[in-house]
């Protein structure tokens, strides 16, 4: 059998019986550790406090995509999400960017 994989981080996640080596810090995350607790992030989300009351939602999600939607959903009933979601949305652009570089 033939496995090929594509991606960022896909060769580390192909196989769960082969975890990821420790120490790979830099690593780019996945879509669900985008919100993690690494230094960088926290430092990038200090610039992007207006979504600091969603961050617990996003953290450890195991979709991101999911729980934003559901975040989107509420934006009528709370409007407060809005602009959470907005600076979500630049913390995100500006993370994506950082890790790329």
């Amino acid at each position: 059998m033939l496995l090929i994989i594509f991606g960022a981080g896909a060769s580390f996640d192909s196989d769960p019986s082969r975890p990821a080596p420790s120490g790979l810090e830099n690593r780019p995350p996945l879509a669900n550790q985008l919100f993690d607790d690494r230094h960088n992030f926290v430092a990038a989300l200090c610039q992007f406090d207006e979504c600091a009351e969603i961050v617990p939602f996003l953290r450890g999600a195991k979709a991101i995509e999911q729980q934003l939607e559901v975040l989107q959903n509420e934006a009528n009933e709370y409007p407060d999400r809005f602009r959470q979601l907005a600076a979500a949305r630049w913390y995100l652009q500006f993370m994506l960017g950082e890790c790329g570089d």
